[in-house]
C-alpha cells in the first residue's frame, strides 16, 4: 500500500495563528468542540513524542464587572466539557473530571499573572492547557511521518480536479504545476487510483466533496459555505 499527501502550495501553514486551543467557546455537543478537545490532546501528545516545540502559556479570558455573569457561565461550561469517545479515542483516556480544567480568578489574582491587565478587570477564566506551537517545525515532523513511511509521498504544487467513485475505491484526477527557475510551466494532467481518500482541503473540502457526492447519487445536495 503507498501513500501521497496531495497539497496545492508548501507553504499552506504560513498564515497558521500557532494557537493551540483550550476547546470551549464552541456548543457543547459540536463537532468543532469535540474534535478540538481531542485534537488539542493529540496534540500535546503528538508533539512530546516527535520533539516538537511548544508552550502551554495558558489564556487568560478577562471582564469587567457587569461581565462576571459572563464568565461565570464559561467557567460552569468548561466544568461540564468531556473528552468525546470516538471508538479508536479509548474511553479510558477521558479520566475523571472535565475535559477543560479552567479556573476561575479574582481581578487581582488575574493581575498577578499579567499585571498589566487593566485595573477595572474584576475578573477572569484561566485556561492552563492552552498553548502555542512552533508550527514550521510541526510540518516538517508531518512531512517526515509522510516521507519516511513505506511508499510515502508529498506532491506539491498539484490540485485535485475531480474524484469520482470507482468499484474498489476512488479515481482522483489532478493537474501538477512545475517551475523552471522564475516561469510555471504548464500544469499537468494526472489520474490515480486510490482505496481510500482524506478530504481535509479546509475552506475548498465542500467543493471536493460535492464533486464526489455529485457521482454517489443522483439527489445528493451540494454543500455550500
Amino acid at each position: 500500500m503507498s501513500l501521497a499527501l496531495l497539497t496545492t502550495d508548501i507553504l499552506d501553514s504560513s498564515r497558521n495563528s500557532e494557537v493551540i486551543h483550550g476547546g470551549f467557546y464552541y456548543p457543547d455537543d459540536s463537532y468543532k468542540t469535540k474534535f478540538c478537545l481531542r485534537g488539542r490532546k493529540l496534540l500535546y501528545e503528538y508533539c512530546d513524542t516527535h520533539s516538537v516545540p511548544y508552550k502551554k502559556t495558558g489564556k487568560l479570558v478577562v471582564g469587567l464587572e457587569h461581565q462576571r455573569p459572563y464568565l461565570e457561565d464559561l467557567f460552569r461550561k468548561t466544568q461540564s466539557l468531556r473528552f468525546p469517545n470516538f471508538g479508536t479515542f479509548p474511553a479510558s483516556i477521558e479520566g475523571e473530571g472535565s475535559a477543560v480544567p479552567a479556573r476561575l480568578l479574582t481581578g487581582d489574582e488575574a493581575r498577578e499573572l499579567e499585571p498589566d491587565l487593566s485595573p477595572d478587570i474584576a475578573c477572569a477564566l484561566l485556561s492552563p492547557e492552552t498553548g502555542i506551537i512552533d508550527s514550521h517545525t510541526y510540518m516538517e515532523s508531518l512531512e517526515r511521518d509522510v516521507t519516511e513511511s513505506e511508499n510515502g509521498s508529498v506532491v506539491c504544487a498539484t490540485t485535485v480536479t475531480r474524484v469520482d467513485a470507482a468499484e474498489d475505491g476512488w479515481v482522483v484526477q489532478m493537474k501538477t504545476t512545475g517551475s523552471h527557475g522564475n516561469e510555471e510551466s504548464e500544469a499537468e494532467a494526472d489520474a490515480v487510483m486510490a482505496r481510500t481518500v482524506i478530504n481535509a482541503t479546509g475552506l475548498s473540502a465542500p467543493f471536493i466533496l460535492n464533486s464526489i457526492g455529485k457521482t454517489l447519487s443522483p439527489s445528493f445536495s451540494p454543500i455550500n459555505i
